[in-house]
């Protein structure tokens, strides 16, 4: 919803993690190799659309990485599926040095000031890992997004709940760690 929001070329990027996400999930569950290679596919989408595509790319990794982790012949052919096509497609970009630059933009490497000591580059990080998990309550500063808050105040107690009940099962179920994993991610 945040996404639709804020407009520009989002919504393409938005349509790509939603394909990213529901590609997943369908590889996962089936263990198709049909559905591995559509996940490759899809994820390099995401480097061809608006550069928040580029945000999702960690979350069908960890959710491999969880499920099916690297470490028998049969999960590995599925990595090599995921793999394959995701470089495939890709790979023209790596020739195209002005598509990196343009995508330098919306990273932490856009400012200098970051990426000069360890300490800005963990206070930036940390911040925004804090900020996360209230930022649907209340947004300290005006940007172009809403200023004050993202959800109306039931939706943020509920919000809280949910987020207090799911920490209660962190590590103890697969979906869960991921979901939990997941919102630290993104």
């Amino acid at each position: 919803m945040s996404f639709g929001k804020i407009g520009y070329n989002n919504l393409q990027a938005l349509f790509a993690m939603g394909l990213v996400l529901a590609v997943s999930g369908y590889a996962v569950q089936s263990k198709r190799l049909f559905g591995f290679t559509l996940l490759g596919a899809s994820m390099a989408l995401c480097f061809y659309v608006f550069p928040a595509a580029l945000y999702i790319l960690p979350i069908p990794i960890l959710l491999l990485l969880i499920y099916l982790p690297p470490f028998s012949k049969q999960n590995l052919n599925y990595w090599a599926m995921v793999m394959i096509p995701l470089w495939i497609c890709i790979f023209p970009l790596f020739l195209q040095l002005d598509y990196w630059q343009t995508k330098l933009g919306g990273t932490i490497f856009n400012t200098p000031s970051l990426v000069e000591s360890i300490q800005n580059l963990t206070i930036h990080f940390a911040s925004n890992i804090i900020f996360a998990f209230y930022s649907f309550l209340y947004i300290p500063e005006q940007s172009h997004f809403v200023f004050s808050s993202y959800v109306d105040p039931l939706t943020a107690m509920i919000i809280l709940i949910g987020l207090a009940a799911l920490l209660s099962h962190f590590l103890r179920q697969k979906f869960i760690t991921f979901w939990i994993i997941s919102f630290a991610i993104i």
